[in-house]
């Protein structure tokens, strides 16, 4: 399926303007099955020297060659040391995650401290990540701590959530280090390994200051056409939520979490479910 009509001019219009990085979540069936959608993506991205961000849990083998072939800079799915392995051999920036959906940072960073792969092909990400989470345990500082728990030099650690990201996102021109040009995003820390923030420089102005926030925030209010738009026909209940299938039918795919990892699971009526990851 091609991107046609006004969807390919928003497409345009929005990949070109300055502060739009690139693509991302190019799905691995999108790619391999050479969409007309995904050629234009692809020109697209070509055109203003945007990137195309990959989403390919489980890819490998063959089909993996092919995804990362087309220019697919990066990949965040990763939940096993060895699919990690394989991505970065594969030529793909490692975007490890750790949010609240899914936390895959402890298994995943073993492709540095027991492997020795790169670091520098290797950043550390949310991906989903509420508020919740980043009050309880920290944003980035919180990815920092535990891959330095882990056995990641703390250096190597704050790189992987600065200059590498910005390298693999081709913004290093203004973002990821500290030097003249670049835009003055400062965090000063009191304690390097325990990633213990002291001040924040946010685009020149002081944020934060001896772990204070410094800062006055304007008052947010959604619009009102963004307001009360969910209109449900009834009430939710239980019985909505009952997996219906044709008579007869003894295998349903349904979502499900396991542990920390987002997956899809086959449950039969006589066994156990087979897992198959989303």
């Amino acid at each position: 399926m091609a991107v046609i009509g006004t969807a390919a001019t928003d497409a345009a219009e929005m990949i070109s303007t300055d502060h739009a990085v690139g693509f991302a979540e190019l799905m691995p069936d999108f790619i391999l099955q050479r969409s007309g959608q995904a050629r234009q993506l692809w020109n697209l991205a070509r055109q203003y020297g945007k990137t195309l961000e990959g989403h390919c849990p489980g890819l490998s083998d063959p089909e993996l060659s092919a995804y990362a072939s087309v220019g697919i800079r990066s990949d965040h799915e990763c939940v096993t040391k060895e699919e990690a392995r394989e991505k970065l051999r594969h030529g793909l920036h490692l975007l490890i995650r750790e949010g609240s959906a899914s936390q895959d940072l402890e298994e995943c960073i073993k492709v540095i401290t027991e492997d020795g792969m790169d670091d520098r092909y290797c950043s550390l990400v949310s991906d989903d990540i509420d508020m919740e989470h980043i009050l309880t345990y920290g944003h980035m500082d919180h990815k920092v701590r535990m891959a330095v728990k882990a056995g990641v030099d703390p250096v190597t650690a704050i790189r992987m959530v600065t200059i590498n990201p910005a390298e693999s996102l081709k913004i290093d021109d203004r973002y990821g280090s500290l030097t003249p040009g670049k835009c003055a995003d400062i965090v000063i820390l009191t304690d390097l390994s325990a990633c213990s923030v002291r001040d924040v420089i946010a685009n020149g102005a002081v944020a934060v200051s001896n772990g204070k926030v410094d800062y006055a925030f304007d008052e947010f209010r959604y619009a009102p056409f963004m307001e009360n738009t969910v209109h449900l026909i009834k009430p939710v209940t239980a019985e909505d939520f009952r997996i219906k299938a044709p008579a007869g039918t003894t295998k349903a795919r349904v979502r499900a979490m396991q542990g920390k990892r987002q997956i899809s699971i086959f449950r039969s009526e006589g066994g156990s479910p087979s897992g198959y990851r989303w």
